[in-house]
Parts: C-alpha cells; sequence; structure tokens
C-alpha cells in the first residue's frame, strides 16, 4: 500500500467509524421499532438490543473453568543477530514475559458475538480475557469495542456443545496458525476432542489452507460455523479455551501442537536442517512489499537461493519446504510462520522498514532454536522512526547491506 493511500486511510478512519456507529444505531432503532408493533411475536432468532452489561475475567466469572496449563515464565536470554550497529529497541523489550494459566470455560446458554468472537455468558457478561479485539478507534481504545460499536445481529442458536475458535485476526495466516487453531489443543487437553463437540465456530473457512489445517485436527467441514456468516451465535453448552498466543508470546506447549500435532513432525531434537536456500517474497500481498524486489531477487537468486511465494503452496508443501531448507530469507511477514517448521540450527532472516521492527518471529525462533538474524532495509536508519508502528510499511533494501547479510548467512 502507497504511503499517500496509508495516509488517506489514516486521515479518513476517524469519519468512516463514526459513519459505522451511526448505521448501527439506525439498525438498531428499526429493531426496537419492529418489536413495538402491534401483534409482534418473539422468534428464536430474535436476540439483545444492547451490549453486555459488563466486562469480566473468566476467573471472576466461570465457576465451570478447567485449569489444562498452569502458568509459565519465559525468558529470553539469546539476543538476535544483526549486521545493523545496535540492537533495536523492539528486541529489547519484554525478555522476561508470564504467560497466564490456559483454561476452557464452559458456558450454559453462552453467547458469541461479533466476527471476531466475543465471549459472553449467560448472564450477560462479556469474558475480556476470552474476546481478543484489536483496538482501531479512539473511542473503543478503553474498553472492548463490543461497548463503543455494538450492534444488532439476530442470533443463530446451536445445540449440543459447541468450541470457540475464534481470534481477531484470523483473517491473517499468522493469527490463523498460533492463536486460533492452537486453542484446540486446550479444548483436548481439557479431554474435547472432535468426537465430544457438536460445532466449532471458527472466523471463516474458505481457503485450502484453513480446510486443511482443521481435518488435520480432526474437524469435519460438518462441524464447522463460520462467525462471517453467523455474527451471533448462542450455544446450549459453550467451550471457550484461552488464547494460547499470549501477548504474541510463544510457549513451548504452543510450539509442540502446531510442530507434532498439526505438522505432524518428529520432535525437534531429532530434526537437522536441510541444505535449500529459500526467499519468501511478498510479492502477492496487498501491503509491506521490497520496493525494489528485482534487485533483491537477483542478488539472492545470484547466491544459489530459490523464490517462494508462500501463498501458492498447500500447506503439506509449506511444511516440506520448511523441513528442507537451510537458510529462509525475506522480508517480514506472514510467510515467515513457517519457520516453525524449521529445524534447529536454521537460519532464518528478515527484513524491516524502519516504521514497523516487529520481533514475533524472533520471539518464535527463541523457541525453536533456529539461529535468528534482521536487517533493516535502508542504509542509515533513522532514529525518528524507530518507535513507529506501521504494519503496511513497505521498504527499499539496501543492496550493499544485503550483500553483507548473504555473507554471514552463508557462512
Amino acid at each position: 500500500m502507497s504511503r499517500l493511500k496509508i495516509a488517506l486511510r489514516t486521515r479518513l478512519r476517524p469519519t468512516w467509524y463514526r459513519m459505522k456507529r451511526a448505521g448501527y444505531r439506525a439498525q438498531i432503532w428499526r429493531e426496537r421499532l419492529r418489536r413495538r408493533l402491534p401483534g409482534y411475536q418473539p422468534k428464536p432468532q430474535d436476540g439483545p438490543l444492547d451490549p453486555p452489561r459488563e466486562a469480566r475475567s473468566s476467573a471472576q466469572h466461570c465457576p465451570d473453568r478447567t485449569v489444562v496449563l498452569e502458568a509459565q515464565k519465559l525468558l529470553r536470554q539469546v539476543a538476535p543477530l544483526t549486521i545493523e550497529d545496535a540492537i533495536h529497541p523492539h528486541f529489547q523489550f519484554d525478555l522476561e514475559h508470564t504467560v497466564p494459566e490456559q483454561t476452557v470455560c464452559s458456558l450454559r446458554n453462552g453467547r458469541v458475538w461479533g466476527p471476531t468472537g466475543a465471549v459472553i455468558t449467560g448472564d450477560n457478561a462479556l469474558l475480556d480475557d476470552l474476546s481478543i479485539a484489536w483496538q482501531q478507534d479512539q473511542k473503543s481504545k478503553s474498553q472492548h469495542p463490543i461497548f463503543s460499536n455494538w450492534r444488532y445481529h439476530p442470533v443463530h442458536r446451536l445445540s449440543g456443545t459447541t468450541a470457540v475458535l475464534t481470534t481477531d485476526g484470523a483473517d491473517l495466516y499468522y493469527h490463523w496458525l498460533f492463536q486460533l487453531l492452537p486453542r484446540v489443543d486446550l479444548l483436548e487437553r481439557a479431554g474435547f476432542g472432535p468426537d465430544r463437540i457438536d460445532h466449532y465456530l471458527v472466523n471463516r473457512a474458505i481457503y485450502p489452507y484453513e480446510f486443511d489445517t482443521l481435518l488435520r485436527l480432526g474437524i469435519r467441514p460438518q462441524q464447522i460455523v463460520e462467525t462471517r456468516v453467523h455474527p451471533h451465535v448462542q450455544a446450549e453448552t459453550l467451550l471457550a479455551p484461552s488464547i494460547p498466543l499470549h501477548g504474541s508470546q510463544f510457549s513451548k506447549p504452543l510450539v509442540e501442537f502446531v510442530r507434532t500435532r498439526l505438522a505432524g513432525l518428529p520432535p525437534a531434537a531429532e530434526c537437522t536442517p536441510g541444505q535449500r536456500l529459500i526467499y519468501l517474497t511478498r510479492l502477492g500481498a496487498g501491503y509491506r512489499h521490497v520496493i525494489n524486489e528485482a534487485e533483491v531477487r537477483e542478488r539472492v537468486q545470484a547466491r544459489g537461493f530459490e523464490l517462494v511465494a508462500p501463498e501458492e503452496l498447500s500447506f503439506a508443501e509449506q511444511i516440506q519446504l520448511m523441513t528442507e531448507a537451510r537458510v529462509v530469507l525475506g522480508p517480514h511477514g506472514g510467510g515467515m510462520s513457517n519457520t516453525v517448521f524449521c529445524a534447529p540450527g536454521t537460519r532464518v532472516a528478515e527484513f524491516f522498514a524502519e516504521e514497523y521492527v516487529a520481533p514475533w518471529f524472533w520471539f518464535l525462533a527463541s523457541m525453536t532454536q533456529v539461529e535468528y538474524h534482521y536487517m533493516l532495509g535502508a542504509a542509515k536508519p533513522r532514529i525518528e522512526r524507530a518507535d513507529r508502528w506501521d504494519s503496511g510499511a513497505s521498504m527499499e533494501i539496501d543492496l550493499a547491506k544485503l550483500e553483507w547479510l548473504l555473507d554471514t548467512l552463508l557462512s
């Protein structure tokens, strides 16, 4: 996305949110009016017209709650490797992090609202620790956006037992792989396999990798309910597991689940790096591009790298590619999620724009024992951009620095 488009979107976003909220209020007003008309007869799909009465934690408001993993303290002691003069500040925060206990909450007549899956109890309280939502506008920054952006949806009622897997961002591969799917692990640890669950709530299931990964976990297509189709669901019994990727921190159980249970790989200690040199391109992505991609491709191909667009491969092919890699290189993006399948000792390197330096895959590397490197695209990074978080920022790679990084990776 161009800088002009990003600037326009940022400038117009407050107006857009105000217009959306006005539309939501008008929709609720019409529904209230309909229910006041003579002859109105309540229908099973008639839902509440107001948001939850309060926000609570599952520890406070879920008496039927099973702890399946105790709290875990994460310590990151191996710094990322870089050709930069100093470690970027974003690789120096949250070096000690406590992942809270992981639980499964069982709710009678529990509801799930919105495409990202806000979990609401039978007595109308939001369980905010089980309801991830990115704060995107000023009005909702201090609270869950269900309160500021509430809209009316008819209720789709489900009999039996329903498990909620939904999470914000699940339309992106990274969040699907590390936030949505690992909730299945917690359910299974609590004794709830697919044979005990009638329905699974996901944001959507439209792409082959989404169906493939669910099938690998024993979830059949007829069990899948999408919140993009049914944005307000009430379940006879709702199972709501914790979000395993807490604060973007990768825990050992999460990584082992994705590697062994999902991908079917042997334990990491039994794996060794392959010989393939992989360059992951973002040419097909809608944002965060390498501006001088053609020049970068020419340089990496001259060093023996294969050019790979992960979105063109099946899930099984992406797993195999990473198990055969000796070096994985590319701009920061969802394709780097597949480095979870790399053998310990594989070298992984990312390019970053100055405006967006995200340490997520270094966090992952600290659990998988791959050798993590990074570089900033600019020849001389500007200090004033160090604290920005523009996730759409593209980058122009300094070719001299690239050659230096390639020398390091291939040494």
